[in-house]
């Protein structure tokens, strides 16, 4: 049974050879100026950056396993959390573990509620206008208490722009989970499906209308293939964001591919007809817990 374990050992493995590659290059580099040890390094980044995304792909392909892995196996979650190599990636997809379940009326609150707050902390930088120095931070949690926390005692206006942005970033955090919550998830996933189908049409229409250009010069066909270039882009654009946003709710996307309507004629739905082709991995949980204990009691014995 190949593990999500085992995927992220390879992956952590493949990016550290690329690592120690990288900087032997750079030494050479360092002293030579050679265009060809900086290609090199530049494919090596590339490399690095390719399997960074396929590691965040592979995690939402196996949500589940990862949801389970923490559970059962906090020490070795956090260890892979942890990793040099990997730990960032898992870490800015670790959050999706703690996807709340929440009524309607609750979740569609609560993310007013956080919307409400992203609106006020961009007023934020209007308050400090013209303050330069250390701030004293207490007026300002008055008028936004919802910076508890992020601020406090006398700041600089840099490290209150930087808390500002920290506590935006989580409020964004916290937005999804709530919307990709059971409850909200086909909002945003019908708005992506809408996207992916408005830029389907545009790919069909440039695509006969390079068929029509053929023949009638450079410039047409040039002008035809861009169109079609740029479609296609955008299609897979949205269907990427569609497929990542499905994988995050496997529950919701369970149902989808349960309800079968993109079978019929009649029922035909485009976002149920996309879901019947994402495919997220599920585990034997019980099967599964044996083999990592397995493979586990063969780690220590090493």
């Amino acid at each position: 049974m190949k593990l999500l374990m085992d995927y992220l050992e390879d992956s952590a493995t493949y990016i550290r050879e690329r690592k120690v590659k990288l900087r032997k290059f750079d030494a050479q580099y360092r002293k030579t100026f050679d265009e060809d040890i900086k290609k090199e390094m530049h494919a090596l980044e590339l490399e690095m950056m390719k399997k960074r995304k396929e590691v965040t792909y592979e995690l939402l392909l196996n949500l589940d396993e990862f949801q389970s892995l923490k559970r059962y196996f906090p020490e070795l979650f956090e260890a892979f959390l942890e990793d040099p190599d990997i730990g960032e990636v898992l870490a800015k997809k670790s959050w999706l573990l703690e996807r709340p379940n929440l009524p309607p009326q609750m979740a569609a609150d609560k993310l007013g509620q956080i919307q409400a707050w992203r609106k006020r902390l961009m007023d934020v930088g209007i308050h400090l206008k013209g303050k330069g120095g250390l701030i004293d931070t207490g007026p300002l949690l008055e008028k936004y208490p919802f910076l508890e926390g992020y601020v406090s005692g006398k700041m600089t206006r840099d490290d209150i722009d930087l808390a500002v942005k920290k506590l935006d970033q989580s409020l964004i955090r916290e937005g999804w989970l709530v919307l990709i919550s059971d409850e909200l998830i086909e909002i945003p996933a019908k708005k992506f499906m809408t996207e992916a189908l408005k830029y389907s049409y545009e790919e069909t229409k440039a695509r006969t209308d390079m068929e029509k250009a053929r023949g009638r010069g450079t410039t047409a066909e040039v002008g035809a293939l861009r169109r079609l270039e740029k479609a296609q882009k955008r299609r897979a654009h949205y269907e990427n964001i569609l497929s990542q946003l499905l994988l995050a709710n496997p529950g919701y996307l369970r149902r989808l591919k349960a309800s079968k309507q993109w079978l019929s004629r009649k029922g035909s739905n485009s976002l149920v007809k996309f879901a019947s082709t994402v495919t997220p991995h599920m585990i034997k949980e019980m099967s599964w817990l044996k083999e990592m204990e397995r493979r586990i009691a063969q780690m220590e014995k090493r």
